[in-house]
């Protein structure tokens, strides 16, 4: 399909990023075209290659929120084009670099297209592992349809776009705890009859990806994604095996917080919903201005990072655009994608652009990278949530890792830009900054806009704690059955009930649907990075509630805090799991203050 039949497809909500993958292409079968390449037109081939890989990882990442089948034609423009693969893979034959590194990011290159042109095999299993997701996702719909006419009859509807939302606000209403329990159940019951199906479609998922693996000459599908780590896989099941005895304690403590307040009958957790609105009470939640809180998650970057963001107009009608710079050099650009609430289309935030910048012998091409900003428009002005501010700074933190890490890796995609136990410390790092008491200083609020913001924090903290089980299993799902060892999921949760008795806080149907995530499909055995981020991102932070960051600006106590966010040489140190769990058993925010 031509580049002019794919724009020709767009959808409003997806013009702007229709144009970036249409121009980025228009420019690759230039370079792929031109006589020769040189060397800037080498870093350029680089910086779009990696942007484009990582626009997508991004993008299909929200397919439940975006039309994924419009999304397919550009997809397999970029992927699946052997002419261009042919034409990039000649010129890079023929073009030699001028030192070591762009010699050596050459022949990463050439090994990747050579792969591509050569190797069909790998074209095949990719196929295949597409259809039997496909079949996944079909049953998680089919799911979804179940439950919404679950809601419909109840008169509820979903209003929101996602039923799980609507559900919880419907739970949270009920009086009756015994009508609060038959709705959990039926909710449940409704996902469970699906359960088999599911299982087989990840058994037969998890056996392709092994037989794959093996074929390529690793032991199983997690040893192939530990290549991207610094840290083994026997010191990542330490690690979740304590995290996992952690998240227990610390569900058995909620479960008996939320059965003393509340009347029950069945699980406590039935009740959660319930108990989080009897909190909330009359306060009213607020909503925050956008560039008050763009503003001050700038200030902690500035103080932190020595970084300042400079808005530059681009054109572009729902951007904000900020150039970053550091000691009066350019480190590159973000792009806060502004997306209005009113629309179902994406209610969830990404990032994408270049993972860092391409430098190759003077050649530079700066980074990019995108936010995405919910909003809501009143009276004139965007406000968000506290939720979305929580999404914000975290997608703002990925972005500050492209922008300022220090390496790149030209023949790689995605988010392979850092050892994979690492990927998350600086985006978790930031989001806990909704959590700091500056927040309310310098945030123009009213008291009770002040008591809003503080509920806001005590029930984020509620949500954290309630999921903390549910990360830790789904972590040990993804690692055991991504082994060596051929187990089923079924087997690998019993496994887990025996050695831990998970089953009284969880059941196996709680974790299927996760298997659809990018992350468990793209990583498999990784998703313990998330763990790992929350756990270092928390110890990363603590210090700060009772030390001003502009104290710890450009000494040493900074460098020894985020450089392993940048430089992907250093070996990672393991972090303090208790980090992970007791900076969110405190109610509302922390204590502290800075400047």
């Amino acid at each position: 399909m031509s580049v002019d039949a794919i724009i020709g497809q767009r959808q409003p909500r997806l013009s702007e990023i229709d144009a970036e993958l249409g121009g980025m292409m228009q420019r690759l079968t230039a370079i792929a075209n031109a006589p020769a390449l040189s060397i800037k037109l080498f870093a350029e081939m680089t910086a779009i290659l990696n942007n484009v890989s990582y626009l997508f990882l991004y993008l299909e990442s929200n397919a439940a929120h975006l039309n994924f089948d419009y999304l397919m034609p550009w997809r397999e423009a970029f992927y699946s084009n052997r002419l261009l693969n042919q034409l990039f893979l000649t010129q890079l034959e023929r073009f030699r670099g001028e030192d070591a590194e762009t010699e050596n990011a050459r022949i990463a290159y050439v090994t990747h297209f050579r792969d591509k042109m050569e190797k069909s095999d790998i074209a095949a299993d990719n196929a295949e592992l597409e259809k039997l997701l496909k079949r996944t996702k079909e049953v998680l719909q089919y799911i979804d349809n179940g439950r919404l006419n679950i809601l419909q009859r109840l008169g509820a509807g979903s209003f929101t776009g996602r039923n799980e939302a609507t559900f919880f606000n419907l739970v949270s209403s009920t009086d009756s705890p015994v009508t609060r329990s038959k709705l959990t159940r039926a909710w449940i019951n409704a996902r469970d009859r699906w359960s088999d199906t599911l299982v087989t479609a990840i058994d037969e998922t998890v056996a392709t990806r092994r037989i794959q693996s093996q074929r390529r000459g690793f032991a199983s599908a997690r040893e192939q994604t530990f290549l991207n780590a610094t840290i083994t896989s026997s010191q990542a099941k330490s690690f979740l095996n304590e995290y996992l005895i952690r998240a227990i304690e610390c569900q058995d403590t909620l479960d008996e917080e939320v059965a003393s307040a509340t009347s029950r009958s069945g699980l406590a957790m039935d009740h959660f919903a319930y108990y989080v609105r009897s909190l909330q009470g009359e306060t009213t939640v607020p909503q925050f201005i956008l560039n008050d809180c763009l503003d001050f998650i700038f200030d902690v970057a500035r103080q932190m990072f020595g970084l300042t963001f400079e808005r530059a107009d681009r054109g572009f009608q729902h951007v904000i655009s900020v150039d970053v710079s550091r000691a009066d050099r350019l480190c590159g650009q973000i792009n806060f994608d502004l997306w209005d609430d009113g629309s179902p289309l994406r209610t969830t935030n990404y990032t994408f652009g270049m993972r860092n910048r391409t430098d190759f012998a003077g050649q530079v091409q700066e980074p990019v990278a995108y936010v995405s900003c919910r909003f809501k428009r009143r009276d004139g002005v965007e406000r968000i949530t506290f939720q979305n501010m929580h999404s914000l700074f975290h997608e703002f933190g990925h972005a500050i890792n492209h922008l300022l890490i220090k390496q790149r890796f030209p023949n790689q995609s995605g988010l392979e830009y850092l050892p994979l136990e690492r990927l998350e410390n600086l985006s978790m790092w930031f989001e806990k900054w909704v959590f700091h008491p500056e927040l309310c200083r310098l945030l123009p609020l009213s008291d009770s806009e002040r008591e809003g913001l503080s509920l806001s924090q005590r029930i984020k903290k509620l949500e954290y704690r309630r999921t903390h089980v549910d990360r830790a299993v789904t972590s040990a799902l993804d690692f055991e059955v991504n082994g060596p060892a051929n187990i089923t999921v079924k087997g690998a949760f019993e496994g887990l009930d025996a050695q831990y008795g998970i089953g009284r806080h969880c059941t196996l149907g709680d974790f299927l649907p996760y298997f659809s995530w990018p992350m468990l499909t793209s990583k498999p055995g990784g998703h313990f990075a998330y763990l790992w981020g929350a756990a270092a991102s928390a110890e990363a932070f603590v210090p700060l509630l009772v030390q001003a960051p502009n104290q710890l600006t450009n000494s040493a106590d900074t460098d020894r805090l985020f450089a392993d966010c940048f430089d992907t040489r250093l070996p990672s140190r393991v972090p303090q799991i208790d980090y992970a769990f007791s900076f969110y058993e405190a109610n509302g925010a922390s204590t502290g203050r800075f400047r």
